[in-house]
């Protein structure tokens, strides 16, 4: 996967010239302003198993905190 950084002023500019490269690329763009990364933008086929993933942690975690059953004395 490429990475392209760029500045919050140059994707303003060129906003749909790199929509459009993200659309026809399996890159990510990170947008930065003042030095820090402000937007990670990915193409959807990156987000997806990462956010399934996150889902399943959530679900394994919340059913430990059942079965364990803590409770704040």
């Amino acid at each position: 996967m490429t990475s392209r950084r760029v500045t919050l002023a140059e994707a303003k500019l060129n906003l749909n010239e790199l929509l459009e490269e993200l659309a026809s690329d399996d890159g990510e763009l990170l947008i930065e302003l003042n030095d820090d990364l402000v937007f990670v933008v990915l193409p959807l086929e990156a987000y997806d198993p990462k956010r399934l993933a996150l889902e399943r942690v959530v679900r394994v975690m919340e059913e430990a905190g059942r079965r364990s059953n803590l409770e704040t004395v």
